[in-house]
């Protein structure tokens, strides 16, 4: 994200658009609190230790609780989200559904995301 003047970020994407890009593939997604969610994301991560892609930044997902920009309240100000960034996370996930990291939508009968 870039900075100006050492100030908030100026561009990025927020979560709503984040799952709209998702939910746009095909995934059906549910809602969570972020606290709730940040729970699931830790047990998931402490079952599988070494092993879940998110181990290297487990130190990390403590400090998404308190950080403003996590909730939105620093994206009031900003512009619109690029097209191309749009384009670039929609591209990442349908590779990650491809390699198999993310369950292919019509796969999802039980699963949640």
């Amino acid at each position: 994200m870039k900075k100006v003047d050492g100030k908030e970020p100026v561009d990025g994407m927020t979560w709503r658009e984040f799952w709209a890009i998702l939910g746009s593939l095909g995934y059906r997604l549910q809602a969570k609190v972020m606290a709730e969610w940040l729970a699931l994301v830790r047990a998931d991560i402490d079952a599988a230790r070494e092993k879940h892609p998110l181990w290297p930044l487990a130190h990390m997902i403590a400090g998404f609780q308190n950080d403003e920009r996590m909730v939105g309240s620093s994206w009031q100000k900003r512009g619109s989200t690029p097209l191309r960034l749009k384009d670039a996370v929609k591209r990442s996930a349908e590779f990650l559904d491809k390699v198999g990291f993310l369950p292919t939508p019509s796969d999802q009968n039980e699963e949640k995301i």
